[in-house]
């Protein structure tokens, strides 16, 4: 997936606690960070979602990582992805797949309202 947005228009602060889809066996959180040269990928038990503002998921920063695809996918198929927050409660996404950016294609739906490396944002 491409970048997705998460807007907290609420006065109190949230999280997102989880993803889930059936067209992945896990999906977990993640950022991105420098180390060095090195850019690698950290798994997070929860994005923080401030009242009052948006947190963008997207390659390269925050991010959602799919694992096991249950089925190959190719670009402009849509899958459903639920994301958990602790006050907002379940959102479902219609994810559609993208290219990954440098040409290969990816199991990316956006890491986000979701997103991806094989990946949403």
């Amino acid at each position: 997936m491409g970048d997705a947005e998460i807007t907290n228009g609420g006065s109190t602060d949230d999280q997102l606690l989880s993803a889930s889809s059936p067209a992945f066996g896990k999906i977990e959180l993640h950022r991105s960070e420098k180390d060095g040269d090195i850019m690698r990928m950290v798994r997070m038990e929860t994005i923080p979602v401030p009242a009052g503002e948006t947190v963008t998921l997207e390659p390269g920063g925050l991010h959602t990582m799919l694992f096991d695809a249950t089925q190959l996918f190719k670009e402009g198929a849509r899958f459903e992805m639920e994301l958990v927050f602790e006050k907002a409660g379940t959102v479902t996404l219609d994810v559609p797949v993208k290219r990954k950016a440098g040409g290969g294609h990816g199991e990316h739906g956006n890491h986000g309202s979701h997103s991806g490396h094989g990946t949403t944002n």
